[in-house]
């Protein structure tokens, strides 16, 4: 049923241009899917624990905030080509950059390390995009239907692919 649902959506999504398709993908989440699936109840619970200090009001806009977020990185993350031209051809910009490029030209293997925010597949799509060969080490879904066209919508940004655990 999972993997039924997350193809509905994805598939529905896929068929809009991808300058509707974000920010529908998001109000969508945020204001039907997440709630339905109980995720807006319980971010607030959890901002609940975690702030208490944090009026119900903000609460409820973080979770809204928090879904929409989760919706965009899902259907980007699945956009392959059309997410990576909307990144426009800017790079990642920090002081790792230049380590990164020393170790381009020496042809040097790096490891680099993201986390959850945003959308974590901007800068491998980024990356990749200018050249590099991106891998990246990921959790499999634990329903196999589900991996299966995650693992090929991850692919389409970069590759190889890494499962975590003993198989990557």
């Amino acid at each position: 049923m999972l993997n039924l649902l997350a193809r509905a959506f994805t598939g529905s999504m896929l068929a809009l241009p991808y300058r509707l398709r974000v920010p529908f993908a998001g109000w969508l989440m945020a204001r039907v899917l997440g709630p339905l699936a109980g995720y807006n109840r319980r971010a607030r619970t959890s901002l609940a624990l975690a702030m208490p200090e944090l009026p119900e009001p903000e609460r409820r806009r973080l979770a809204r905030a928090s879904l929409d977020n989760a919706g965009r990185v899902v259907i980007e993350s699945y956009s392959g080509a059309a997410f990576i031209a909307s990144l426009g051809g800017r790079l990642p910009e920090g002081p790792g950059m230049a380590a990164l490029a020393q170790a381009r030209a020496e042809g040097r293997p790096v490891l680099l390390v993201s986390g959850h925010i945003g959308n974590y597949d901007a800068w491998r799509g980024a990356l990749a995009a200018s050249g590099l060969q991106v891998g990246a080490l990921y959790r499999p879904a634990s329903n196999p239907w589900v991996n299966a066209h995650y693992t090929r919508a991850m692919a389409r940004i970069s590759a190889p692919l890494f499962a975590r655990g003993r198989q990557g």
